[in-house]
């Protein structure tokens, strides 16, 4: 069984690439994991354990619903941190409304429900995780940055396509790979 995930590819533009790599070098310290720029990614829908038969009916289901959708403009907006009982876990890029995402989502979600993919429960909150934390760590003067950036408008793509990938939890994160690549219509 592979662990899988349907995900947007988040390319950075130079200008965003230098703010991160800012980011990390005024703030780097101890339990802090930075996400590889290549792994950036918006998450549609976390799969997880999946095996081969249902891999191949998500795969028909992307195929049969993604080329619906028109290519479509998403602007990387604000920064923020996900938290657990008070604490830093998941710091992130936001993304400025956008009903095109939603609505892709949305419909992804369903679809995979048909064919017995549960999610998680959760709300959809588009973002894109750039830095994990260990629990205990102090991160004071980062939380402060990121909120003085919680409105900054980074950089905008357009959105063509949605990818299916298997993840491999590595001693080094996360590695990733592409299962499918469904293109928008």
């Amino acid at each position: 069984m592979k662990r899988t995930f349907i995900a947007l590819d988040i390319p950075l533009t130079g200008e965003t690439q230098t703010f991160l790599r800012a980011m990390k070098k005024r703030f780097n310290a101890s339990g802090m994991k930075w996400v590889d720029v290549d792994n950036l990614h918006l998450t549609l829908q976390f799969v997880g354990a999946t095996s081969s038969a249902q891999e191949q009916r998500i795969v028909e289901v992307l195929q049969q619903t993604v080329p619906s959708f028109s290519v479509f403009e998403l602007t990387i907006k604000g920064l923020g941190v996900f938290c657990v009982k008070g604490e830093p876990r998941v710091g992130w890029f936001g993304t400025q409304p956008c009903s095109e995402l939603m609505a892709l989502q949305q419909m992804l979600q369903q679809k995979l429900y048909d064919v017995g993919v549960e999610g998680d429960g959760r709300i959809f909150i588009p973002h894109i995780t750039f830095l994990r934390f260990k629990a205990g760590g102090r991160y004071k003067l980062l939380m402060e940055y990121i909120r003085e950036h919680a409105r900054s408008t980074f950089h905008t793509l357009f959105i063509q396509s949605v990818q299916y990938y298997a993840s491999d939890l590595t001693a080094q994160g996360a590695a990733y790979s592409v299962i499918r690549s469904v293109p928008l219509g």
